[in-house]
């Protein structure tokens, strides 16, 4: 069976596999597995498979993306999103055109660096291993990636303590360990008694599989010369291919 799930903010992929078996009423002795992981901020379209549609993984896994994402300019973190230790901030502002003819630059096909904080291996062990214990691995690697289009939405500004606000919320609503505490602290001393607003603008971005949208906020961020960070994802659905 391959249900078409909705995976919550703040939960899990796991978490929302075993909560979709206990709603689903799936007996435990039943395989389950999920196509299209979503980090834990990350929300929207994952699809679960259950019995021998389980080794349909790589078919479902394989097929373009749609997302809604809100990047925002000004400040970046070692996962691309506000579930990270902060590695800069920049107070100067980045025009939302500017970033818009920008990420637009980014149509097309380009190789992109899977993030530190992912599940992608080198010599047998996950980046988000080494990312944790401070050891580099023996090379970066990257994917050939595409953007077929980007559609734009909303504008919006946040200042630091509503950002602070937020930062607390996701640290409190994740379970499991993802360095919530040094987040937090992290945060709270880069933004306590800032008196900054930060620009937040929103795309549609129709991508290929393997596609990180963390990983475009960095690329977006180092075309730019500042900081960015990937402030909300939402993946839409999942379609054919547009090779």
């Amino acid at each position: 069976m391959i249900i078409k799930a909705y995976k919550n903010k703040y939960e899990t992929p796991l978490e929302c596999l075993n909560r979709v078996r206990t709603e689903q009423d799936i007996p435990n002795d039943i395989s389950m597995t999920y196509a299209g992981r979503l980090d834990p901020l990350a929300f929207g379209v994952m699809y679960i498979l259950t019995g021998d549609d389980v080794h349909r993984k790589t078919e479902i896994t394989d097929k373009d993306k749609v997302y809604k994402v809100k990047i925002l300019l000004g400040i970046g973190t070692d996962t691309g999103d506000i579930l990270g230790i902060p590695t800069g901030m920049d107070e100067k502002v980045i025009g939302i055109e500017k970033a818009k003819e920008v990420a637009e630059s980014f149509i097309g096909e380009f190789e992109q660096e899977y993030p530190a904080y992912s599940s992608k291996t080198v010599d047998g062990v996950p980046l988000f291993a080494y990312a944790k214990s401070g050891r580099a691995p023996s090379h970066h690697p990257t994917k050939l990636v595409k953007i077929h289009s980007i559609e734009w939405g909303s504008e919006s500004v946040i200042d630091a303590k509503e950002l602070l606000v937020e930062v607390d919320l996701a640290c409190e609503s994740v379970h499991g360990d993802f360095r919530q505490s040094d987040i937090k602290s992290a945060w709270n001393e880069m933004l306590d008694n800032v008196d900054l607003t930060f620009h937040i603008f929103e795309m549609t971005l129709n991508v290929s599989s393997g596609f990180y949208v963390r990983a475009f906020a960095d690329n977006l961020g180092k075309a730019l010369n500042t900081h960015v960070l990937a402030y909300s994802i939402e993946r839409l659905s999942y379609v054919e291919s547009a090779k």
